[in-house]
């Protein structure tokens, strides 16, 4: 930290008072040691005698009387604090080139799961993603209807009928 910063002139200037504050309270209890008599009244020499607790020392984290200059430097601290915008998140990884998420990296060769594949029909590309997904929530929610014990048999079945009806598929 720069030693001409805001932060440094202010952790300096808290120090000091705390320094202060001590070498007050060492002077005060020192004087009330000097000033107990024997059976351990304190008296200042024109009062009479007194008992009482020896003052307490300044608390760590107590906010001390500051000055006025103090005082101008703690603000313009918690004013910076307040409108600091927030740092940006760092990622290790970037962002995925195919899905766009950010997640784990992949092994080589291997096609993020969550990308998007487009197909070109003619001009004009379309997204495959929207037909997986649909066709995905017809067979789980006949698995729901039906209340299938084995969702993996109808799966199989599904998938070899699919092969089978794009094989034999022409335009």
């Amino acid at each position: 930290m720069d030693e001409n910063s805001p932060e440094a002139q202010f952790n300096r200037m808290m120090e000091q008072v705390q320094d202060n504050q001590q070498r007050a309270f060492n002077a005060q209890l020192q004087q009330q040691r000097q000033m107990m008599n024997m059976d351990g009244q304190i008296t200042d020499g024109n009062q009479a005698p007194q008992t009482g607790p020896a003052p307490s020392p300044p608390l760590p984290g107590q906010n001390p009387n500051l000055k006025f200059e103090e005082q101008r430097v703690l603000n313009e601290l918690q004013a910076k604090v307040n409108t600091a915008p927030p740092p940006a998140v760092s990622t290790a990884q970037p962002s995925c080139p195919d899905c766009g998420l950010i997640h784990p990296p992949l092994q080589p060769g291997q096609k993020c799961p969550t990308s998007q594949t487009k197909v070109k029909d003619g001009e004009k590309t379309f997204d495959t993603n929207k037909y997986l997904i649909m066709w995905r929530d017809i067979i789980l929610s006949n698995i729901d209807k039906k209340k299938l014990k084995k969702p993996e048999e109808l799966f199989k079945a599904v998938t070899l009928e699919l092969t089978k009806f794009v094989e034999g598929y022409k335009e």
